[in-house]
């Protein structure tokens, strides 16, 4: 009878404990990428012996990136760390840049009417010569977006947000409800799609008590030079942030921004690889879609004519 009253004591503290918990969260937390980031003797990154400079966020820019359309996602069939069919065959290259694509009609200025293409280039170095926008190091995935990386330059406290979208789905028992939640912050549904999994993922493998109180640490979930409650260390250990990283593409480290467990310095993109500034105020030389090519004309001339140097486009999101 008394291991019976002490199981009953033990659901209900549980109980109140989730309540409580559940109550304490806001629904957004709304806050900076720069002064949220770590801050590890004076850096927000480890390992160097000069602290790298911080990237500056540009309003415009950000607003820009909500507003293109994204014409080539990567989607998401169903759970993409029970399964490599679940998500379409992700590209092996050094960096994901984006090919601006401009309205079918002349007249519209940038960001109205225009929209964009990702692609996964194999080298860094040809691409930064080319010219290239580049988005983030590494192939691009479900959450490579633009729009997905202005979720995160507005939310880096995805730990906390993450345990709203747990409580809020039932502690995950209804993914669906953990989709929207993502969702409902600005994701796209894909990368809201991995998100929910990858959530689901850890809490299934013996991670989510870990990730929870690494969330609940610092201020709104905010940032730690240390992996105290050994969160990153069981995805690890697992796999599962390995899969993550393939999957989504996209994270704070690889496109140049501090992430809230403070990560080596030398894993952070460096800003002069990685673009974050306004596509609509860069030169982008393209064609609108639909408009005829112009066929080349002979000149009467016996000079020769020089040729226009063709140039990548310089287009461009986490």
């Amino acid at each position: 009878m008394k291991i019976s009253m002490d199981s009953a004591m033990l659901q209900t503290s549980l109980v109140a404990s989730a309540v409580l918990m559940l109550l304490t969260l806001p629904s957004v937390v709304h806050a900076d990428i720069i002064s949220s980031r770590p801050n590890c003797d004076g850096c927000h990154c480890l390992g160097a012996e000069t602290c790298p400079i911080l990237p500056i966020v540009d309003p415009d820019a950000v607003a820009t990136y909500k507003a293109l359309t994204h014409t080539n996602p990567v989607n998401i069939r169903c759970d993409p760390f029970l399964s490599a069919s679940c998500v379409e065959t992700l590209e092996q290259g050094e960096a994901c840049v984006v090919e601006m694509i401009p309205p079918s009609e002349s007249g519209e200025s940038c960001p109205s009417g225009y929209s964009y293409s990702l692609k996964t280039v194999s080298s860094i170095e040809e691409a930064l010569a080319a010219g290239e926008y580049i988005t983030h190091t590494g192939p691009c995935g479900a959450c490579s977006s633009l729009q997905d990386l202005a979720v995160m330059i507005d939310y880096p406290n995805l730990p906390m947000q993450g345990n709203f979208c747990f409580w809020s789905s039932q502690g995950l028992t209804n993914l669906n409800a953990a989709v929207q939640c993502y969702e409902n912050l600005g994701f796209t549904n894909n990368c809201a799609n991995v998100l929910a999994r990858y959530q689901n993922r850890l809490n299934t493998r013996g991670c989510g008590a870990q990730c929870a109180a690494f969330a609940l640490a610092g201020d709104d979930g905010g940032s730690s030079c240390t992996d105290s409650t050994g969160c990153r260390n069981c995805a690890v250990q697992n796999g599962i942030f390995q899969r993550y990283q393939l999957v989504s593409g996209r994270t704070f480290v690889n496109s140049g921004y501090p992430s809230a467990l403070a990560s080596q310095c030398s894993d952070i993109a460096p800003l002069d690889v990685v673009s974050q500034s306004d596509l609509c105020s860069l030169s982008i030389e393209v064609t609108p879609t639909g408009a005829p090519v112009p066929e080349p004309v002979d000149t009467p001339t016996a000079a020769p004519v020089a040729e226009t140097p063709t140039a990548a486009p310089v287009p461009e999101v986490t």
